[in-house]
């Protein structure tokens, strides 16, 4: 059930969105005829198809701790991204669908079992940036639900509206913040936000072709430090594919919803295919 001051706030948060998105554009300096001209040429010069953020599976322990069959997994990540409408909507927008899924698996263990998964599918709205007659950056604006798919005490889920803006302030170097607003009442999960908090920093740095680094940076507006700091090295396995020998360290909380109030300090390696397409395309 959605609380109604929480929905409220998001229909406000909505309808600022909607307006930030509408008086963007002619701040970079273009008419509309030249916006609407990228942004046709653009879309449908894009594949409607695509996987969607880093697809990989990696392997690695606890940082500091003797490595153990309790204390070492494997990650596996992998999504995709279906643009809905093949022409562009008011606004310069078009609506797209994602999907993607994390699964914690432990593969030293008897058995192999797997730990914990979270199904993060989302519905939203996109927009391309243009100055000076290129690819600026973009705005995402998405209702997105993620849940591990468990019942009874196990059961974690909640669902969230969603804004991220993603730029290219130097031929190298890409950056991206997401922010988002709950709206249901995180019934058995109350203190899930805590751990979750409310914003994402992303930063992307390739120096050189076959290299790029990147990092997400969550912090939550608890007293003690909640959140997450994810640093990346991905090498590309070669000049023109997007396939990479990937090396991921994870320090913070919700890496799983099921046990996201735990503490985990990870470093894993292991083959990534990576969704270059608003990082370092070509």
């Amino acid at each position: 059930m959605i609380n109604q001051g929480t929905f409220k706030h998001t229909t406000i948060l909505f309808l600022l969105i909607f307006s930030f998105i509408c008086l963007y554009e002619p701040s970079l300096g273009q008419s509309n005829e030249a916006i609407e001209r990228h942004y046709k040429d653009s879309i449908q010069n894009l594949p409607s198809f695509t996987i969607y953020g880093d697809n990989y599976l990696i392997t690695g322990t606890t940082l500091g701790e003797h490595p153990t069959a309790q204390n070492s997994d494997a990650k596996l990540q992998f999504g995709f991204k279906q643009r809905l409408t093949r022409h562009t909507l008011p606004g310069n927008t078009f609506l797209y669908f994602t999907y993607q899924q994390t699964s914690l698996w432990n593969i030293y263990e008897k058995s192999y079992p797997f730990r914990d998964h979270v199904f993060h599918p989302s519905l939203g709205l996109g927009k391309m940036l243009f100055k000076d007659k290129k690819l600026h950056g973009g705005l995402w604006l998405a209702f997105e639900h993620e849940s591990n798919g468990r019942g009874g005490d196990e059961s974690r889920g909640w669902n969230y509206i969603s804004l991220m803006y993603i730029t290219k302030p130097m031929q190298d170097l890409t950056a991206s913040l997401k922010t988002w607003m709950r709206v249901d009442d995180l019934k058995g999960n109350e203190d899930l936000m805590d751990y979750k908090s409310y914003f994402e920093l992303g930063l992307g740095y390739r120096p050189h072709p076959k290299w790029i680094f990147q990092s997400e940076i969550r912090k939550s507006f608890t007293p003690d430090w909640k959140g997450k700091l994810m640093l990346s090295a991905s090498w590309r396995i070669t000049e023109k594919a997007d396939q990479f020998i990937y090396l991921q360290y994870y320090n913070g909380y919700a890496e799983s919803l099921l046990n996201y109030s735990e503490h985990v300090n990870m470093l894993r390696i292991g083959f990534a295919i990576k969704d270059l397409s608003f990082l370092f395309k070509g």
